[in-house]
């Protein structure tokens, strides 16, 4: 008989696998976000813009730690392009990131 606990964790450990695998896992563009152009490119959009955009949007001030592309580099968004970065916090990022995977 299997334990449950391990099926889960096991299930788990394959679903982050495939995912990493999958086309919400995009190796391609790693290397680009650890590079100096993003960093500066990220800093210089929430020293811009310093509060989540999201939250500002829904009368709630947050202050923003998440430099997030609003069209996605892997769907053809620009990776270095000013406008296509928004300032959000991490809570919005994911709730964003999240809908995205699952095609809302």
């Amino acid at each position: 008989m299997i334990n449950k606990k391990v099926h889960k964790w096991a299930f788990a450990q394959r679903l982050e696998t495939a995912t990493k695998k999958s086309w919400l896992y995009d190796k391609r563009h790693d290397k680009d976000y650890h590079s100096k152009r993003w960093k500066d490119l990220r800093k210089s959009v929430l020293q811009n813009e310093p509060l989540c955009r999201t939250c500002k949007e829904n009368g709630v001030i947050k202050a923003a730690n998440v430099g997030d592309h609003i069209i996605p580099v892997r769907l053809g968004g620009s990776m270095f392009d000013f406008d296509n970065v928004q300032p959000l916090c991490t809570s919005c990022h994911n709730r964003k990131s999240a809908n995205e995977r699952h095609g809302k």
